[in-house]
């Protein structure tokens, strides 16, 4: 590693919304991170709703028509 050029972790307290703290590492110069969103509140990372079953629905029927013709058994 070359060095000089990688930047300098400083220890951490991040505050998920819930009030929750975790202790990190960060390369910002503070002591506390307070999130507005993580995962606890954003879709994106919540598997009880079924965001990534919705999200990626369209993409795998798109695929299945798209290479049929090879007989795909993935259905």
């Amino acid at each position: 590693m070359k060095k000089g050029i990688h930047p300098e972790y400083n220890d951490a307290v991040f505050v998920m919304t819930d009030g929750t703290e975790i202790k990190g590492k960060t390369t910002k110069k503070t002591d506390k991170i307070v999130l507005d969103i993580d995962p606890l509140t954003h879709p994106a990372w919540d598997d009880k709703k079924g965001f990534h079953l919705n999200a990626n629905a369209g993409q795998i029927e798109k695929f299945n028509k798209k290479f049929a013709m090879f007989g795909s058994t993935n259905s």
